[in-house]
């Protein structure tokens, strides 16, 4: 597998989520970074949920001059209708970038999603970390005494 650089990202939780119609809401995240996309599960009848996913990974960070993560809360329908936009967070990655293999937890207020009628409050809680290295890092035949490690980054 030929991997430069990634971007992991995991979705924590989120605080203080508006009721929607009906009561409690069951909130997901999706997540866009440059053309990848990816989503939390739902969590039903919470408007403080916690996410126990696996990191979320998108490659070529670097190469596609990805410079954000939009990160959209939104109530899952569970009746069959639309699901309902929360709000949303965007994280830039600058900072992120420029320090590859530290992680980087932040609490972020979400905003209306474009469009958004309802009510928007909350926050949402990410963690996220920058890695670059050989392409052979994650390759099976790369061999026991190469060094395989992360390199520095050299962005500016």
């Amino acid at each position: 597998m030929d991997v430069d650089d990634r971007l992991e990202l995991r979705v924590v939780s989120a605080r203080d989520l508006p009721e929607v119609e009906g009561g409690d809401c069951n909130p997901f995240v999706l997540v866009k970074c440059g053309g990848e996309a990816e989503q939390t599960h739902v969590v039903n009848n919470s408007q403080n949920p916690e996410w126990t996913t696996q990191r979320m990974i998108f490659l070529d960070v670097a190469e596609n001059d990805v410079d954000h993560v939009v990160l959209s809360v939104w109530h899952k329908n569970l009746g069959g209708g639309s699901d309902v936009p929360l709000g949303q967070a965007i994280v830039y990655l600058r900072t992120v970038v420029l320090s590859p293999g530290i992680e980087q937890d932040d609490r972020i207020e979400l905003t209306p999603v474009p469009g958004q009628m309802n009510e928007c409050s909350g926050s949402l809680r990410v963690e996220l970390s920058y890695f670059v290295g050989d392409t052979d890092l994650l390759d099976d035949d790369a061999s026991d005494d190469e060094d395989v490690g992360a390199k520095p980054n050299m962005l500016v």
